[in-house]
């Protein structure tokens, strides 16, 4: 199915989205489970990675049994795609309703009344909210909803929604400039609707497993690809990959001013001065032509984070899924590791604080994404200064309504 035909499928089904789906279960384990997904189909899975989302876009909606760090989840949401987080079964071709809002499932047809979800921000607040926004299709709708600006604007589901390879198809079928025209479309919509806002651009993090799936692949199979050849250290040993981004932003810096560069899961600052001395050899000038920063999602790079000061630090994002992950050693879709998958312990939050007063002190922005256990936390976040928070656009109003009661 073409890109474009992907996104008018999710934007067809959800473009403003009630968050209530109708429709019989459907089982998906494959790709081809996922491209003989329909429209009415419940789509169930134990667990999904965004590259068959992408391919089952025509679903009402998704059941899935994992929880909200998952990138399917992560993926859905941004879609404004109904999604419910459960571990019951159901039978293949069973009859449900969904609420994507409150997690409800119901056997069979029922009768819900539908309301719009999406709602405009209705906070004033010093806190900065800014949404996960990938998805061009609804760029202007999302730009309506009042927030100050996309915190995460990942090329990925750009690339994703191709079906295609970024390396084994494009750049070695000699299609570079065909990447880079996508990239520069989806990135230019986006900056345009929430212009002069910020709009924070993060470059290609897909882990190997996930990119098998695409046309071309020739990935090498890997025992733990959360832990293998992903993020800004593939970017720099394939430089086309990051050459391409770097073209289709400077396509995009001709008339847009409003975005930033965040490189991911950099994990010793030489990384992250290297993508930046291969962005002014390619004649963009960090800081000064466009603004940069870095994911810290590494102990290692949190740790490091004065070394990232002193390089030059435009902004910091605390990316909350991997850095819980990586510094307690509990991978983020095992279910069995729920239990020891916890953002709010001391270590994990250590690292937090160190990286948010570091950056205040020296008067950085700082964003985090935000998953729920850390509402606990929340106060402690902004008394130690937090500028913003990075949310998908259904949570926007809930966690906006707990800064202003904290800023008070």
């Amino acid at each position: 199915m073409p890109a474009t035909e992907r996104w008018k499928n999710v934007q067809r089904m959800n473009g403003v989205s009630p968050g209530i789906a109708y429709g019989r279960i459907k089982y998906v384990t494959t790709k081809a489970d996922a491209v003989s997904v329909k429209q009415g189909d419940i789509v169930y899975a134990e667990y999904l990675s965004p590259p068959l989302v992408c391919a089952a876009s025509k679903a009402s909606g998704f059941i899935i049994a994992g929880h909200e760090a998952d990138h399917a989840v992560s993926y859905l949401k941004e879609c404004w795609k109904p999604c419910v987080l459960s571990e019951k079964s159901f039978k293949e071709g069973t009859e449900v309703t969904i609420n994507g809002m409150t997690g409800n499932i119901f056997t069979g047809r029922k009768k819900i009344k539908e309301y719009q979800h999406h709602l405009p921000l209705q906070y004033k607040l010093k806190t900065k909210i800014y949404l996960h926004l990938s998805i061009p299709e609804i760029a202007e709708k999302a730009a309506a909803l009042n927030t100050d600006g996309v915190g995460l604007l990942r090329t990925n589901l750009i690339i994703e929604a191709t079906g295609k390879h970024p390396y084994d198809y494009f750049v070695k079928k000699k299609k570079q400039n065909e990447l880079r025209q996508v990239l520069a479309q989806g990135i230019k919509r986006i900056a345009q609707a929430f212009a002069p806002k910020p709009v924070w651009i993060r470059t290609m993090d897909i882990p190997t497993d996930e990119l098998a799936y695409f046309e071309g692949a020739q990935e090498k199979k890997e025992f733990n690809p959360l832990l293998g050849w992903r993020g800004i250290i593939r970017e720099l040993q394939q430089p086309e990959l990051l050459r391409i981004e770097y073209d289709a932003i400077a396509d995009v810096l001709k008339t847009c001013k409003n975005i930033g560069i965040i490189y991911p899961l950099v994990r010793d600052v030489s990384e992250y001065r290297e993508a930046k001395r291969m962005l002014r050899k390619h004649g963009i000038i960090p800081h000064r032509d466009i603004k940069v920063g870095s994911m810290f999602e590494t102990p290692s790079a949190a740790l490091q984070i004065e070394e990232f000061i002193e390089e030059g630090l435009d902004l910091a994002f605390i990316g909350m899924n991997d850095l819980t992950q990586y510094t307690l050693v509990a991978e983020r879709t095992n279910p069995r590791m729920l239990t020891a998958y916890n953002p709010l312990h001391p270590a994990v939050l250590r690292l937090v604080y160190e990286v948010i007063e570091k950056c205040t002190k020296e008067k950085i922005e700082t964003t985090m994404s935000f998953l729920t256990p850390l509402k606990a936390v929340l106060p402690q976040l902004l008394e130690k200064r937090l500028s913003s928070v990075t949310l998908q656009a259904d949570r926007i109003n809930e966690i906006g309504k707990l800064i202003a009661e904290a800023e008070k």
